[in-house]
């Protein structure tokens, strides 16, 4: 996927704050270390070339080449290695950042899938609608759409929204999306509770748009732990942002 498919990517703060590896960071690696995810993001294969010279030009502006030397000794220490090393020594790439595009390619395969699917119900549609004399259909007055997604759920193709959607998608989407997680993550035995503790959350004053973005992050990637503290987890840290969002647009 290019890299210009991928102008955001999931970043969890409090994650990365209370990893040990980057606590005992110095100041300038782990600024080091955000601006290299940063970029490595960016790269169309996710990783970057295993030169120092190349990384120094990359993400260590303002920094001599002793500066720079210095604190990726401390990304890469042996017991840390905090960016992997390709077999043949070539590149460089962060493990979690290659998950995360794996998923967004995931996502965007099924998301070009629907729209294939639709477009070709709707020419369809169209071509019927001609052939008997009415006419022509407008996308407002055809079914097309839901007809392919309902094609795809009988398929057990879930399509998740994407973080932009949920933040801007209306009252009546965000309900939909909101019970089609709480299915999908139910059906798959991921979270059996997540009925429970959905309208737990709710009860508490929980930001729906945050609940689901929750319920997203379950599904993609299932905790080892309890779901329901798990979920609980994400929530506490992501309510405060949904809902400072939100005021943001109707301040």
């Amino acid at each position: 996927m290019s890299s210009n498919r991928r102008p955001w990517y999931k970043w969890w703060p409090k994650d990365f704050i209370v990893d040990e590896k980057v606590q005992c960071l110095s100041p300038i690696a782990e600024l080091i270390y955000r601006r290299a995810l940063d970029v490595m993001w960016q790269a169309n294969a996710c990783q970057l070339p295993n030169v120092c010279q190349s990384l120094t030009n990359a993400f260590g502006k303002g920094l001599s080449q002793n500066e720079f030397e210095k604190a990726w000794s401390e990304i890469q220490k042996q017991e840390y290695e905090l960016f992997k090393i390709t077999e043949d020594g070539k590149w460089i790439y962060s493990k979690r950042l290659m998950e995360e595009m794996k998923e967004c390619e995931n996502i965007s395969k099924i998301r070009t899938g629907l729209g294939k699917k639709g477009a070709k119900a709707k020419a369809k549609a169209i071509a019927k609608a001609k052939a008997n004399g009415l006419p022509k259909q407008t996308s407002s007055d055809t079914d097309t759409d839901s007809d392919t997604d309902k094609e795809l759920t009988l398929k057990g193709t879930y399509v998740p929204p994407t973080k932009d959607e949920i933040e801007n998608e209306s009252a009546v989407k965000l309900k939909k999306d909101l019970q089609a997680a709480s299915k999908e993550i139910y059906d798959k035995n991921i979270f059996p509770k997540v009925n429970a503790w959905v309208n737990t959350m709710r009860k508490s004053g929980k930001n729906d748009r945050a609940i689901l973005h929750t319920l997203l992050r379950c599904i993609m990637k299932p905790p080892k732990e309890s779901c329901w503290a798990y979920c609980t987890k994400i929530i506490n840290i992501e309510d405060g942002n949904f809902n400072e969002r939100d005021h943001q647009k109707t301040a």
